[in-house]
């Protein structure tokens, strides 16, 4: 699972490798069982609520504005 591209790291020069809107690495890490209770960098939970994979790296890329769901 590696990637050909730029990662798209919020402010790699000043050491925020979080990932910004449009990183190829969002949603395509390797769940493992593990993850399944474990959180990231930040303290976020490591599988993505809504989609139920992981991101590469070791912060969890959270989107900005307003999610609504309905059942």
């Amino acid at each position: 699972n590696n990637v050909a591209s730029a990662p798209l790291f919020e402010n790699q020069n000043n050491g925020d490798y979080r990932l910004a809107r449009g990183s190829p690495c969002i949603n395509v890490g390797t769940n493992q069982p593990w993850m399944k209770n474990a959180v990231d960098l930040d303290g976020r939970s490591r599988v993505d609520r809504l989609s139920g994979k992981v991101d590469m790296g070791c912060y969890e890329y959270i989107p900005s504005g307003t999610i609504f769901m309905t059942w």
